[in-house]
């Protein structure tokens, strides 16, 4: 599984990123669906982060019990898919519990919102949409 930083914030994460003004624009502009920016790792990114990939994943929330967390912690939060490889779409919370409770830290407990597929995933990189 991939990791992924959730935030509502693109400051959060300034110092592990390579992003132009358009990039930025791109990643603050309100999507329909939730999606994830692949944006140009710096060499101050953590390792365990990117792992082996040159890029880093940021989901932009929009919840505000996200936003109000990661601007309290002036930082985001470190997350991953609920949605294994091959498996049907998780969006609850009580089938999340099942599937992953034992792999994750923490899940929180609450609706995921209005929309029934996984997010689009956009690689800021090549200009490409991965999964839309």
């Amino acid at each position: 599984m991939g990791l992924i930083l959730l935030g509502g914030n693109l400051e959060h994460i300034k110092e592990w990123i390579v992003i132009d003004k358009g990039q930025e624009k791109q990643v603050n502009q309100r999507t329909k669906r939730p999606t994830t920016f692949l944006i140009k790792a710096s060499k101050k990114a953590p390792k365990w982060l990117t792992g082996n990939h040159s890029s880093i994943a940021f989901r932009k929330s929009t919840d505000p019990f996200i936003k109000d967390l990661t601007d309290l912690l002036k930082a985001p939060l470190v997350s991953t898919s609920a949605n294994l490889h091959g498996d049907p779409t998780i969006n609850e919370y009580k089938i999340a519990r099942e599937k992953m409770g034992d792999m994750v830290d923490y899940i929180i407990e609450g609706p995921c919102g209005e929309h029934h597929q996984p997010s689009t995933i956009i690689d800021l990189i090549s200009g490409k949409s991965i999964r839309s």
